[in-house]
């Protein structure tokens, strides 16, 4: 939801979005003398595919489940609250 929210702003997809940014993660990483042998992005066919089938596997073992969700949920620190955590009512 804050990737969809930043590229509305610069009235861009969220996948144009994230491309503008990877260099800033790209620099990141090279400062921080991080090394990957593979760059691997959500959007990769590959990627798509192993997480559909964790997702099924969950599914079908019972670990994921339709039902009716509800919670006090704050999209900026993506993290549920609970009611004691408010504070003056508000996330």
């Amino acid at each position: 939801m804050k990737l969809y929210r930043e590229a509305k702003k610069m009235n861009c997809t969220p996948i144009e979005y994230v491309e503008r940014i990877r260099p800033i993660f790209n620099e990141a990483w090279r400062v921080l003398d991080i090394e990957y042998s593979r760059f691997i992005r959500t959007t990769d066919r590959s990627h798509i595919n192993v997480v559909k089938n964790l997702a099924m596997k969950l599914y079908e073992s019972g670990e994921i489940y339709l039902g009716t969700y509800s919670g006090l949920y704050c999209v900026d620190c993506e993290r549920y609250y609970t009611k004691k955590e408010l504070i003056d009512g508000k996330l």
